[in-house]
């Protein structure tokens, strides 16, 4: 008896194990540190001599860079809202950086910063800018 106790506790290890492990290191496109701009040398950098894309919604800063994969910014200014606002919008738009693949290999460096105007969206309102306009620029951005 207590040998098929022990193997319960073994298994309930081994699956707590298992368990244990981060969902993210099975998929492929992750959102790792070579794919975001981190150092404030890189900001400035981009903001010089890069190209410009804007609407009425955000604004996207972009430039070539000497990688082989993009990498993304996020500027998001305290008037666009609280900072659950704030991290909201830039978790939606990591989420759409990290799906699109076509976007991940162009190797361009890109900078997005938000207009206030958006604070007045609800959340379908932002979802919608995220999953169809923010889309609709990347492609113009290709081109």
């Amino acid at each position: 008896m207590p040998q098929e106790e022990r193997k319960v506790v073994k298994d309930y290890r081994l699956e707590l194990e298992l368990s244990k492990q981060p969902a993210y290191s099975i998929m492929s496109n992750d959102f790792s540190k070579e794919r975001r701009l981190l150092k404030k040398e890189d900001f400035l950098k981009l903001k010089q001599g890069s190209k410009v894309f804007q609407n009425n919604y955000f604004r996207v800063i972009y430039q070539s860079n000497s990688k082989k994969n993009s990498r993304i910014g996020i500027a998001i200014s305290k008037k666009c809202g609280n900072s659950v606002y704030r991290n909201r919008f830039k978790r939606l738009i990591r989420e759409f950086f990290r799906t699109q693949s076509e976007i991940k290999n162009i190797s361009k460096d890109f900078l997005i910063s938000l207009n206030p105007y958006v604070q007045k969206l609800d959340k379908n309102q932002q979802k919608h800018l995220i999953n169809v306009v923010l889309p609709e620029a990347f492609k113009k951005i290709q081109k």
